[in-house]
């Protein structure tokens, strides 16, 4: 599954403008997560591709630092910023899967598909994978459904509730990078006041993307 992506993240002290809400800053090929956590740290995630050559996976506490501390809406709230320990790093974030279970493997969350959580919560998605799960599960060992049964009703609700949330996003990262997408072209005529419409709908889109099934019922 493409792209393959590594995500860098640590916890900062002395971040200014933090409120209540995380924050998700996506760039031509990368995006930067940033969440407050308790005791006035802020937890800071960079995501890239793996391959890039600009960020080298070798040195990933010099590339977090640097991302967050040049970025245009970032680097004054980083400026006097410090990471309380080495980064942590985590990849390849790609994985996908023909079937979402076979006799003596049930999968859930990641392990099932990865699915970028970055309009929404990974935390949410795998919790949701569980539920499905656990409902398999408890098919077989009421004796409802033998395990090939279990598996399939697995199978069909897991792809109910997660395919059109992972086209989006594939269509998402097949398009942010890419300076001539549709993507970014909404965003420059949004950025020079462009139609009304244009951007009511813009912003629709990103705002509705934490629940993209009842924002793709319109479509």
């Amino acid at each position: 599954k493409q792209p393959r992506r590594w995500a860098i993240g640590a916890y900062f002290g002395d971040v200014t403008g933090m409120t209540r809400l995380g924050e998700m800053h996506v760039r031509r090929g990368h995006y930067i997560g940033v969440a407050p956590v308790p005791g006035g740290l802020t937890n800071a995630c960079l995501v890239v591709p793996h391959d890039s050559g600009d960020l080298p996976l070798a040195r990933p506490a010099e590339a977090l630092d640097r991302v967050v501390k040049s970025d245009p809406e970032l680097a004054a709230r980083f400026a006097n910023a410090r990471a309380m320990a080495p980064p942590a790093v985590l990849g390849p974030m790609a994985v996908d899967t023909d079937a979402v279970g076979e006799p003596g493997l049930l999968p859930a969350g990641d392990a099932a598909c990865f699915i970028d959580p970055v309009f929404s919560t990974g935390v949410h998605l795998a919790c949701l994978a569980g539920l499905l799960a656990a409902d398999a599960l408890e098919e077989t060992l009421s004796g409802r459904h033998d395990v090939a049964t279990a598996l399939e009703d697995y199978d069909a609700a897991y792809r109910r509730a997660f395919e059109r949330y992972r086209r989006f996003v594939t269509f998402f990262y097949n398009h942010h990078a890419d300076p001539d997408s549709y993507f970014w072209q909404a965003r420059k005529l949004i950025d020079a006041d462009g139609p009304l419409e244009l951007r009511e709908a813009f912003v629709r889109l990103i705002a509705g993307t934490g629940d993209i099934p009842n924002l793709l019922d319109d479509v």
